[in-house]
């Protein structure tokens, strides 16, 4: 039972790391880079009546938020930080 948790929690964090690659590469071809550029994502609250397999986007980008990877205007739109720009 344990053995099925770790791995069940592996393949979540999988899921997670690999949404929020997929959220800053669309942030970087839309152009999001700073303020001014910053775009709105339709999926930055999850809708609770689909059905089907699980929206991992708001989670992932709720994380990107916090770790200040992406920062959200007072308008409502988000951009790639600074820092998690390459070079």
């Amino acid at each position: 039972m344990a053995l099925v948790f770790v791995l069940t929690r592996m393949l979540i964090a999988r899921k997670m790391h690999r949404t929020a690659k997929t959220i800053t590469d669309e942030l970087k071809r839309r152009g999001a880079t700073d303020p001014a550029s910053a775009v709105s994502l339709g999926y930055e609250k999850s809708d609770w009546l689909t059905i089907g397999l699980r929206d991992y986007r708001p989670k992932a980008l709720e994380a990107l938020i916090n770790h200040g990877m992406v920062i959200k205007t007072s308008t409502g739109g988000y951009y790639l930080a600074r820092e998690s720009l390459p070079q």
